[in-house]
């Protein structure tokens, strides 16, 4: 809410400057403003009453939904063993990055 209400008082007032710069920025001031607002308007009252609909708690898969869970359940898998096998591994991708960090102002020099 904080962050709306700063992007709102940001943006509206440039919408209302004068001469050449108010000509530039105003469409784009009171466009940014209304996005700005009316995303928050959705994320506070129709987002919320979407998922109370749409998000009962069951226990049956809807078939809607089937390909969607199973590709989420593979990438978890994926997601998971991928940073298992990080975990395991840290001291070894720690050197890897120091190395990197290290090389870095000799590849700038290069490229450059």
């Amino acid at each position: 809410i904080a962050t709306t209400a700063v992007l709102v008082a940001v943006f509206l007032p440039v919408g209302f400057l004068e001469g050449n710069t108010g000509r530039l920025f105003r469409e784009l001031a009171v466009a940014l403003a209304a996005a700005v607002a009316l995303s928050a308007f959705v994320a506070l009252t129709l987002t919320p009453a979407l998922c109370a609909l749409l998000l009962k708690p069951t226990h049956e898969e809807k078939p809607l939904f089937r390909p969607f869970n199973r590709l989420f359940e593979r990438f978890t898998r994926s997601y998971t063993s991928v940073v298992g096998l990080t975990l395991r591994h840290a001291d070894k991708i720690k050197a890897f990055e120091a190395e990197r960090l290290a090389q870095k102002p000799w590849l700038n020099h290069r490229i450059v």
